[in-house]
């Protein structure tokens, strides 16, 4: 079961039941996702990462329900396959939280 792997640490992705079939839905329990962040996604990694009072753009907001936050990016499957990913402690922080997903 899904809830069971959810923590405060990690985020489960699985792919997206939706019509678009290159995204994934993103579940945790980590608090730092209940403020809209900055998604930045790159070939080994995604990182999200607070916004300064200056930032003016596209933002992702986690929907939270039942404890869980929970959002969906596009355009991504095919970089990060469905799985659970635990934050990098060294590259983490309060102000952001960096996941490798492609460490060949």
């Amino acid at each position: 079961m899904i809830e069971n792997k959810i923590n405060e640490h990690s985020f489960v992705a699985y792919k997206h039941s939706g019509s678009n079939i290159n995204a994934i839905d993103i579940h945790t329990k980590c608090d730092f996702f209940k403020d809209p962040v900055i998604v930045n996604i790159f070939e080994d990694r995604i990182q999200f990462t607070k916004p300064n009072i200056d930032y003016n753009y596209k933002l992702m907001k986690f929907n939270k329900r039942k404890g869980i936050y929970h959002t969906i990016i596009s355009h991504i499957l095919d970089k990060m396959p469905a799985g659970e990913y635990v934050f990098d402690k060294e590259e983490s922080n309060e102000d952001q939280i960096v996941i490798y997903f492609n460490q060949e």
